[in-house]
């Protein structure tokens, strides 16, 4: 049974709809400020069964959804139907986790049992840049496989795979009005359009933004502590116009610091629609991590550089309220474009909210944004603190548009809806979806994630209602701010509470106490080891270490040992190592710049399985110049039991 929407009437385009014209939109961003033209509806299909969402599993129950239950009859035996939609409409985005077998799309009237597809590929190669499409519309982040080509079709669409397994996915799509012209996608379509979808990768490796020229500039000091914003000339400055660019140079003593304690304030047409904490603004809320994405970059020079595109009919102002160091510099460049204001031109917004302290179980729905109005959704920046190794990620997204019964958009899990932002060694970045921070061991510390949507922005008529399920493997708390991106017609509301004026009193934190003054000794420098000895940052449940961490060593024998670089001040200083004990830990000796100290301190815990922090080990008086080699080795073990029993874990080192 096929469900069919109810259609808005069709506003005027520019053509038909086509795989070109869709490229082209997906790297102008002027195309997100207005509201889209030909209309359509946003919708996610994915491997959450929509029906657990229903009382007696209907998965029917949202009518206007458009896509329906696998059509088991015209594809038999093996091909799980991942989508099955009617047209007039767009597949903008395909995600999944782990892609295995044979991806076939199957458009209009190829969707019968007989019919050749019109894409039959390797799912992992094509979703992954290693087949027909390449980096960065295809590619592979953090194990998750995205593809960004625009799929059109004009009667319906039928995408399946012959190996689904457990297979996660996710299969984002338009439908347009009724009466839309859409070119569907057609066999030889990636060899006819090479062109168009080379300058579409070739534009997302640029990330230059729209051309425009240097209407504002802004400056904040100890002089200007309120700052101040100057126009270059009527000329450049009076709407209408559309900020183009945004740059800002942060130059301070703690950079970072100002990142955390300043409020970025946008105002367009009397309206502020942008109140966020400058760092969380950049996807940099508590340090300057390097980004480089379609919309955002920041380098470690403190440039931060926004390229939305931003109209105002007559007027644009730019605020920075500073709480923290009073000697703060900012300076910055706002560069415009021309504009035509219309009944389709939009504000840029940006909202924040932060969590505080939330609960792992039970399960609940975090908002992260509600609208009223008309407008779309752009994106978002999310940064987590959890205190455990567990895994964060599990809830699900959920999207709801003008009071549909069920969400449009009913995600598979938090990593998922960001790109598939899995705990990953290094951090990895896309131009719409990556991972800036990630501080580990596992899944421990602050995670920064952002995920941003062009051809699969959300528009909405009159509400919005955008949530992610709070859902963990541990049971614990942890804390969470987003900083959610949302154009809208002048007039529309949000719901997020004022920003307080030091914002960084409400940013994720984790609930460990740090020992002051201390040199956290997972983040000093290891500058020599014993051959072969492994050491590496430890998170364990249940422990009173300083931050939340150990340096741990898996030390295997006497003569083992690490040196750690600690910074100082110079002079005669006073040292004391926090040590950690446990069942299979060894006896220490320590060196101080190669002077040995006749100190020996047993780490063997008495109690089985017990892990002790903060065990102090005074080192006494040293004269020491601007860092020292703190040296500690394992000279023999109290552990009768067979193995190693040598270990060791050293918690910070206090320099008085």
């Amino acid at each position: 049974m096929l469900i069919a929407l109810l259609c808005a009437s069709v506003q005027s385009g520019s053509g038909p709809v086509d795989l070109p014209r869709l490229l082209a939109e997906l790297t102008d961003r002027t195309v997100l400020a207005r509201f889209p033209e030909p209309t359509y509806r946003a919708f996610l299909s994915s491997s959450n069964d929509p029906a657990s969402l229903v009382p007696g599993g209907d998965p029917f129950a949202n009518a206007d959804a458009g896509h329906f239950q696998p059509t088991e009859r015209e594809h038999p035996g093996d091909e799980h139907v991942l989508l099955d939609a009617l047209g007039p409409g767009t597949i903008t985005r395909i995600w999944s986790a782990n892609p295995e077998g044979r991806l076939r799309v199957y458009v209009d009237d190829t969707g019968t049992r007989d019919s050749a597809p019109v894409l039959d590929v390797d799912m992992r190669a094509f979703l992954t840049g290693r087949g027909s499409v390449s980096a960065p519309l295809a590619s592979e982040r953090a194990r998750g496989a995205n593809l960004y080509l625009p799929i059109p079709f004009a009667r319906r669409v039928i995408v399946t795979a012959d190996h689904p397994g457990s297979l996660y996915y996710h299969v984002e799509w338009r439908r347009y009005a009724a009466a839309t012209e859409v070119t569907s996608f057609a066999s030889g379509d990636l060899e006819r359009h090479a062109g168009p979808i080379a300058r579409a990768n070739a534009a997302w490796t640029s990330i230059e933004a729209p051309r425009g020229e240097d209407s504002f500039t802004y400056h904040l000091s100890r002089q200007v502590p309120e700052g101040e914003l100057l126009a270059e000339g009527p000329r450049a400055a009076v709407g209408p116009r559309a900020v183009s660019e945004l740059r800002l140079r942060v130059d301070a003593a703690d950079r970072a610091r100002a990142l955390r304690t300043c409020v970025l304030r946008l105002v367009f047409d009397g309206e502020t629609t942008v109140a966020v904490p400058l760092g969380a603004f950049f996807g940099a809320p508590e340090d300057l991590r390097p980004i480089r994405s379609w919309f955002l970059s920041v380098d470690e020079s403190g440039d931060l550089v926004a390229r939305f595109v931003m109209p105002y009919r007559e007027s644009f102002d730019l605020r920075i309220e500073n709480a923290g160091d009073p000697d703060l510099h900012i300076s910055g460049v706002v560069r415009t474009i021309p504009w035509s204001w219309d009944e389709r031109s939009l504000h840029f917004h940006a909202l924040w909210r932060a969590s505080g302290p939330l609960p792992t179980r039970p399960m609940q729905m975090v908002r992260h944004a509600r609208v009223v109005g008309r407008g779309v959704l752009v994106g978002d920046l999310l940064a987590i603190a959890n205190p455990v190794p567990e895994w964060w990620g599990e809830g699900d997204e959920s999207i709801t548009v003008d009071g549909e019964r069920l969400p449009s958009h009913w995600g598979t899990g938090t990593e998922d809806a960001y790109g598939y932002a899995w705990c990953d060694p290094t951090p990895f970045q896309a131009p719409l979806h990556g991972q800036t921070r990630c501080d580990g061991p596992g899944n421990f510390g602050r995670t920064d994630v952002y995920r941003f949507r062009v051809l699969d922005a959300v528009p909405f008529e009159r509400e919005l209602d955008y949530a992610l399920e709070n859902w963990h493997w541990a049971d614990t708390t942890i804390e969470r701010a987003a900083c959610v991106v949302y154009y809208a017609r002048p007039g529309a509301k949000d719901d997020a509470p004022p920003v307080p004026r030091d914002p960084s009193t409400l940013l994720p934190k984790l609930p460990f106490r740090r020992v002051a003054g201390a040199v956290e000794a997972e983040s000093a420098r290891v500058a020599a080891t014993s051959p072969g000895l492994a050491c590496e940052r430890q998170a364990y449940r249940g422990t009173d270490w300083s931050g939340g961490l150990q340096l741990w060593a898996r030390a295997q024998e006497d003569g083992d040992y690490l040196e750690l670089e600690i910074p100082a001040e110079p002079g005669r200083r006073t040292i004391t190592v926090l040590a950690t004990r446990s069942y299979d830990y060894g006896i220490l000796r320590f060196s101080i710049d190669g002077s040995a100290i006749e100190t020996r301190f047993d780490a063997r815990s008495r109690a089985a399985g017990v892990v002790e922090g903060g065990v102090q080990v005074p080192l006494g008086e040293h004269l020491v110049g601007n860092s020292f080699r703190l040296r500690v080795e394992v000279v023999g073990t109290s552990v009768e039991a067979e193995g190693p029993r040598r270990y060791f874990g050293l918690d910070a080192i206090v320099v008085r």
